[in-house]
This record gives C-alpha cells, sequence and structure tokens, in this order.
C-alpha cells in the first residue's frame, strides 16, 4: 500500500484536575473539575466519579456522570452539596465532599473495571494516592487544590496538585499578577506584604508592628512598664511604692505618683 499515512488524532485523556472540598463555616461550594487533556472528545456517559473516605479506604459517594461528549482541552465540572453554581454542570450523589486528611477521588470506567485517574488530598498515603498525596484544601474563601500547570499529570499527587485560587470550568493558572509572592485571589495587599506580616513603623512607642487590614504598618503602644500592648498605660492606676501617698497614677511621662 502506498500512499500517506492516514491521521489519527490523538486518544482522549481524563484527568481530575481541581478539587474544593472545604469552605469557610458551611461548605457551600464543593466542587471536583474533570480536564479532557487529550486531543480528541471523550465520552463521559456512564463514567464514574467515586469518593473514598481516607480513614477506612471505602467508597461514600458514586456519581454516574451523564451523557456528555466533552471536547478536547474543555472542563467538566461536578458540584456537591448546595453548590447550584452557573459553572456546574452535573450534580453528585452522597451529600457533600469530605475535608480531607486524607480523602481522595477517583475516576473509573463505567463498570469501574479501569481506574481512568486518581487523586488524594490532605497529605497522608490512602487508597487514591498517586505517588504523595496532594496538599489539604485549606478552607479558606476562593481557594482549592488544583493541578498547576493546568491538567498536569506525573503519577505524583504532590507534584502536580498546588493549594490555588479556585478556577471551576477554565484553566488553572497561579496567578500573582503583582509578582508579590501571594495569589491573586488572596492579595490583599497588592504590590506588598499582607497583613498580619510583621513590619517596622518606626515610632518608637509602639511594639509588635504588623500590617493591618488596611495594608498599613503599624504597633501597639508599649507601656509604662516597656510591654507592647500592656496595661500599664498614663492615667491607670500604678503603686509608686510610698505608704504616704494614696491614688497612685501613671503619669504621661510613665512615673507612677501618687498624692
Amino acid at each position: 500500500v502506498s500512499g500517506s499515512a492516514p491521521a489519527c488524532e490523538p486518544p482522549p485523556l481524563l484527568v481530575i484536575n481541581e478539587v474544593d472540598a472545604d469552605q469557610p463555616s458551611t461548605d457551600t461550594g464543593e466542587f471536583i473539575e474533570i480536564a479532557n487533556t487529550g486531543g480528541s472528545s471523550a465520552d463521559l456517559n456512564g463514567l464514574r466519579l467515586v469518593l473514598y473516605n481516607g480513614a477506612t479506604d471505602l467508597v461514600y459517594s458514586t456519581t454516574v456522570l451523564a451523557n456528555v461528549m466533552l471536547a478536547a482541552g474543555d472542563y467538566y465540572v461536578v458540584c456537591y452539596g448546595p453548590n447550584a453554581s452557573a459553572y456546574c454542570d452535573q450534580t453528585g450523589v452522597g451529600g457533600s465532599i469530605q475535608n480531607g486528611n486524607p480523602d481522595g477521588i477517583r475516576l473509573t470506567s463505567a463498570d469501574g473495571s479501569v481506574i481512568i485517574d486518581q487523586m488524594s488530598y490532605g497529605g497522608l498515603p490512602m487508597i487514591t494516592t498517586e505517588g504523595s498525596s496532594a496538599p489539604v484544601d485549606p478552607g479558606t474563601a476562593g481557594l482549592g487544590v488544583a493541578r498547576v500547570p493546568d491538567g498536569s499529570d506525573t503519577d505524583d499527587n504532590s507534584v502536580d496538585f498546588i493549594v490555588n485560587c479556585i478556577t471551576p470550568g477554565a484553566s488553572n493558572i497561579a496567578a500573582d499578577s503583582d509578582n508579590d509572592g501571594t495569589a491573586d485571589c488572596l492579595d490583599v495587599c497588592p504590590g506588598g506584604p499582607e497583613p498580619g506580616t510583621p513590619c517596622e513603623d518606626n515610632n518608637a512607642n509602639t511594639g509588635n508592628d504588623v500590617i493591618q487590614a488596611n495594608c498599613l504598618c503599624e504597633g501597639v503602644p508599649i507601656d509604662c512598664e516597656g510591654t507592647p500592648g500592656g496595661a500599664e498605660l498614663p492615667g491607670t492606676d500604678c503603686d509608686d511604692l510610698d505608704p504616704n501617698t494614696a491614688d497612685d497614677v501613671w503619669g504621661m511621662d510613665c512615673v507612677c505618683a501618687g498624692v
């Protein structure tokens, strides 16, 4: 036979791409994102998304995926609990996603005989772990665990997944627009240190200086005994150790004196 060989599309390749299992207080935004990183459409019909309890390695939820052809490079988001966001393509069964330490997820064929992809999160190994476990979801609004670079799969969950800003239904990008070391979704103080970071406010009368919620560096007053944030402030009671005086108070010059 002569002539050119027929062009063949690369096969579909499905991965568990992003997970948000934990939010502050009541979990209302849980989801699992599946990505097709291959070169052709993938038939999701009947595939199983199976959730495992890391303490027992037992299944606590199985969702059968809908009759969907997932295009190459596209994403399919299964939401759990009360999450009914616009990005949800399907609602998973079994209530909420467990929060980790560890817990796991497995994507299988319709009969369960073929493991298409699997991962665990929470730092400890379990039945669904590839390599070492992905980090635990911190439970912070806007954060989950995601493959970065998007769709990367080295068969080691600890290498492939990082804590990242959630992007359900879109590419995972570790965005830090101002290159200050803080992800954009958490960047309260763009271009500078974040609230709670130690700093120096150049005020000799304060101590324990930290960046505040307004992004300014401020400390707490140092009291008359040299303690930052202490209670021995001018105008408060003290003891001048003089038995001939009473009503001792700290003066503005931090001298304790009575009358």
